[in-house]
């Protein structure tokens, strides 16, 4: 009895996807370079996020089109240790709240909530995390929707497969071998 070949083809990638030899992932969080600021992230051009790590500090940026009112919303969480937040950069003032930024660190200091109110400006925050944490997981939202294509990571301005990601907490760090440049797939 002779196959059709789209037989053939498609038991050939349930074998190569059960064998671990071909992934239907795209851009596995842990694949992502969190390190420098992403190169197509930049001021007023549309609504979205930009994630990266720098010299120890961990950027969380919004922006907005120019005149364009935009909420942005989410979390940061670790698995362990505290996150330390640099609040010097939030915006806001007491007469218009509803157009305040604001960011709340729970009292285990291991997760911050936040909005930004953007009007085709750049807000957001700059924060570390302890030596001990593994893991931050970001949940970014804006105007309520979690689409990842408004989201770039890191110097390669990588968007991540989902609106909620897990990325390595301390890049670099030499007690977390996964979290090594070097390891990480270009």
């Amino acid at each position: 009895m002779k196959r059709h070949p789209i037989e053939v083809r498609t038991a050939a990638c349930i074998v190569l996807m059960a064998s671990g030899l071909f992934s239907v992932a795209e851009n596995s969080a842990r694949s992502i370079d969190p390190v420098g600021r992403p190169k197509y992230f930049s001021q007023g051009k549309h609504r979205m996020y930009g994630v990266w790590f720098e010299d120890g500090v961990w950027k969380l940026r919004t922006t907005s089109g120019k005149g364009v009112k935009v909420d942005f919303t989410g979390s940061v969480e670790i698995d362990t240790d505290k996150i330390t937040p640099d609040y010097s950069q939030l915006e806001g003032s007491k007469k218009k709240l509803a157009d305040s930024d604001l960011v709340r660190l729970n009292k285990s200091k291991n997760k911050m909530d936040f909005r930004f109110v953007t009007f085709g400006a750049t807000d957001g925050i700059d924060f570390k995390v302890g030596p001990k944490a593994k893991s931050i997981t970001f949940k970014l939202r804006t105007a309520d929707d979690d689409d990842p294509k408004f989201i770039v990571i890191g110097g390669k301005g990588v968007h991540p497969d989902k609106g909620t990601f897990t990325l390595p907490a301390n890049p670099n760090s030499a007690d977390n071998p996964d979290t090594d440049q070097k390891a990480l797939p270009k």
